[in-house]
């Protein structure tokens, strides 16, 4: 008697065996730690962060500003800004640099 083969059978089930199992190898070579925290060797002298262009994500955006700056008053911190935000990142005193970009930079040039 024959076995039927069923549609997961075949070159698409061993698609999905060697999908999965390659995945657990990725996840146990890159794991992230546990512990929730980071592990950067050497120090963070500079630190530049991409500000999303709503108002609500830049007021949020703050409270990390401030703790990143707290840790080390030394670190020198960037904001990269798109839209209208600038001028409310301008207004925090210990930023190194806002920087500003626009939606069409190329509009600029003429």
């Amino acid at each position: 008697m024959q076995q039927r083969v069923d549609s997961s059978s075949g070159a698409r089930g061993y698609m999905r065996i060697i999908r999965r199992k390659l995945t657990r190898l990725l996840l146990l070579r890159f794991r992230k730690p546990t512990d929730g925290t980071a592990r950067i060797e050497g120090e963070v002298k500079r630190v530049a962060i991409l500000a999303q262009e709503k108002i609500g994500d830049a007021i949020l955006l703050t409270p990390l500003l401030k703790n990143l700056h707290r840790s080390d008053p030394d670190r020198q911190i960037d904001v990269i800004v798109f839209g209208r935000n600038a001028a409310f990142f301008r207004r925090i005193s210990f930023l190194t640099n806002v920087l500003e970009f626009r939606k069409a930079p190329l509009r600029t040039l003429r």
